[in-house]
């Protein structure tokens, strides 16, 4: 299978989750934006789960992966969480500005777009692993594993920072925030010292 097919079938699937979210917090009375990060992410890792237990990654053509694809891959995924932030957070901070609001929305749907297809290029490399296990060395095995650590550690001092502002009522806080800000910062922590490693390596 080419690659762009994988990539055009994870952005497919990524456009779909939308109404299905939408679909289930109407029903249900929840929340759409927090329903759509919980169920792409638990559809997402019930996939790659499926692709490695029933051999889908096999199918794919990688023979465009070279040692260099991770590091362009993480820096792509990093740039394209940025401005998806940016626009977030300027559409939470300057909602009410109309001219701002719509800077914010073309941000986050650049950002979106720019992750997504980040994304997934990082399947397909993903996928290149799977069939030539040389392609992540013991080098970049290291990296990774260090990576995971700094991404429990911003997990941790998030909670900790969050928790303790809450706490002390300087700034209200709900548990929503306090959830997904320790999971994006903890992400953000993960690919910056995955993609500095990497880089630092040469």
């Amino acid at each position: 299978m080419p690659p762009k097919r994988l990539i055009f079938a994870f952005l497919i699937y990524a456009i779909l989750s939308g109404p299905i979210a939408r679909g289930l917090s109407d029903g249900l009375n929840l929340n759409f934006l927090a329903t759509l990060v919980v169920l792409q992410s638990s559809t997402l890792m019930l996939m790659l789960w499926l692709a490695q237990k029933r051999g889908w990654w096999d199918a794919v053509d990688t023979s465009t992966i070279t040692e260099d694809s991770l590091q362009k891959i993480l820096r792509n995924m990093l740039a394209g969480l940025a401005v998806f932030l940016s626009g977030l957070i300027l559409t939470i901070r300057f909602g009410s500005d109309l001219r701002v609001s719509l800077l914010a929305s073309g941000l986050t749907i650049a950002g979106g777009g720019w992750l997504l297809h980040a994304t997934s290029r990082y399947l397909v490399w993903f996928a290149a692993t799977q069939q030539n296990p040389a392609l992540m060395d013991e080098r970049m095995r290291a990296n990774q594993r260090i990576s995971e650590k700094w991404a429990f550690v911003g997990c941790v001092n998030t909670a900790v920072i969050l928790g303790f502002i809450d706490f002390n009522g300087w700034v209200p806080l709900s548990g929503a925030t306090v959830g997904f800000s320790t999971a994006i910062a903890g992400i953000l922590a993960g690919l910056f010292s995955q993609y500095f490693l990497e880089w630092k390596d040469g």
